[in-house]
């Protein structure tokens, strides 16, 4: 029986041979890396979307909480149509 400790080399052969005889233990096949990149690939497709929809929101959510603090600094000043520029927001009426 042999006593003596393993050393680097002979796990570097075990490992050689549990991978199937490869040269280098520590290497990546082409088909692993085609595989971490497809899923990367797939998580990339259904997080993007809904990474724009949360900029999106809170965007129109900024627009929103910004809408009502200017509105008191136009009132009384005409826009290009000529019309009074908070007369809509003060009347009820719909903000063009």
């Amino acid at each position: 029986m042999n006593a003596h400790p393993p050393t680097p080399q002979s796990w570097a052969r075990l490992l050689c041979a549990l991978r199937g005889g490869r040269g280098r233990a520590g290497a990546f096949t082409l088909i692993e890396i085609l595989i971490v990149v497809g899923i990367m690939g797939l998580t990339l497709t259904m997080g993007v979307p809904a990474f724009v929809r949360a900029l999106h929101k809170e965007g129109m959510r900024k627009a929103r909480s910004d809408l009502p603090r200017s509105l008191p600094e136009s009132a009384g000043r005409r826009d290009p149509r000529g019309q009074d520029a908070g007369a809509d927001h003060q009347a009820g009426g719909e903000i063009h």
